[in-house]
């Protein structure tokens, strides 16, 4: 047996890339089995573990070592979890400015669409592309 107690965590690394590499096919416990139960068993809705992996690749002097390792855990690329988070995070009604609304409207109706008719698809708009009512509280044209 192994005194890991003893060992550095490069010797440990190395010692499970053995046991990995001696472990027969069909043996149930090896290395990738260990992490999966461990993962298993973590709490990953807690909050502030986003923020906690986005400080550890800030920190990092090796960010595309932090996005290799991100990827073999989660199956996705650093990137593209941090353009789902924004694209997916909820946001509170009315967050897009007021002006910013009168402004699409005017270019709507620049482009020829009705006065009308500009509330119902920048609502739409909004809704597709935010996940937001821009007119929260107003009823729709109908």
């Amino acid at each position: 047996m192994h005194d890991i107690d003893r060992m550095t965590t490069a010797q440990k690394a190395d010692l499970v890339l053995d046991l990995l590499a001696s472990t027969p096919d069909g043996v149930i416990r090896d290395a990738d089995t260990v992490l999966k139960d461990i993962m298993d068993e973590a709490d990953f809705e807690v909050t502030g573990i986003a923020a906690e992996i986005i400080g550890i690749w800030k920190k990092s002097g090796d960010k595309p070592s932090v996005e290799e390792l991100f990827k073999s855990f989660t199956c996705y690329g650093f990137a593209g979890w941090l353009n789902k988070c924004i694209r997916e995070t909820t946001r509170s009604a009315g967050s897009v400015q007021p002006d910013r609304i009168r402004m699409a409207e005017g270019i709507l109706a620049e482009s020829g669409v009705r006065k009308e008719d500009c509330e119902d698809v920048l609502r739409s708009l909004g809704n597709v592309l935010m996940g937001e009512d821009l007119y929260p509280g107003k009823p729709r044209n109908e």
